[in-house]
């Protein structure tokens, strides 16, 4: 983030800066967990089964949708 993104942000009223923490909070914890869903489809053997995979692929899914809304929000 360049400085005048930080100066923009701390001109900002304490209740708005409060819930832009928020959504970059929950922003990060999205992105973790796509990535950790992600980590343990990529760790799957071949033998996995199919439910799994599915189901692992299904919440790395949500989870980086999550944090590509969120990704927009903050960047609005």
């Amino acid at each position: 983030m360049d400085q005048r993104a930080v100066n923009a942000i701390a001109r900002l009223p304490e209740l708005t800066r409060s819930k832009l923490q928020q959504l970059e909070l929950a922003r990060m914890a999205a992105e973790d967990a796509g990535r950790a869903a992600n980590a343990r489809l990529n760790s799957l053997g071949r033998d996995a089964a199919p439910e799994l995979v599915r189901g692992l692929a299904a919440e790395r899914d949500k989870h980086a949708e999550r944090h590509r809304s969120f990704s927009l929000l903050v960047g609005a």
